[in-house]
């Protein structure tokens, strides 16, 4: 299958609810779901991990056609906006990346490895 037609079946919404999607195995979840309150000057700081990255203008999603590896998906919403970011693997020293590292450091999941 052609690149293009593999991110196009990927993406599609039917691919996404079929029986194929369906029968992938099931990711085991390694930490329970809390909610954390941050202070306003880890806010800023995110904030700021935000700006370096580009985030609001970044396109949502950049398909790399790999196989493996970690995907990385951020949301942000505010009152005026909504937009997220889904990136494969991005690099260590990727802004994007520090931002979500980041929130992951705030959270239960702060001991989980990352790739």
């Amino acid at each position: 299958m052609r690149q293009e037609a593999l991110q196009a079946a990927l993406a599609d919404s039917a691919y996404q609810a079929s029986d194929a999607k369906q029968k992938l195995p099931a990711v085991q979840v390694l930490a329970e779901e809390t909610a954390v309150a941050v202070t306003p000057e880890q806010w800023q700081h995110f904030e700021t991990l935000l700006q370096k990255a580009n985030f609001w203008q970044t396109p949502s999603c950049q398909p790399l056609g790999a196989t493996d590896g970690a995907e990385w998906l951020l949301e942000g919403h505010q009152a005026n906006r909504y937009h997220m970011v889904l990136r494969q693997s991005p690099g260590k020293k990727d802004a994007f990346r520090a931002g979500c590292a980041y929130l992951l450091d705030l959270s239960s999941a702060h001991k989980e490895e990352r790739y």
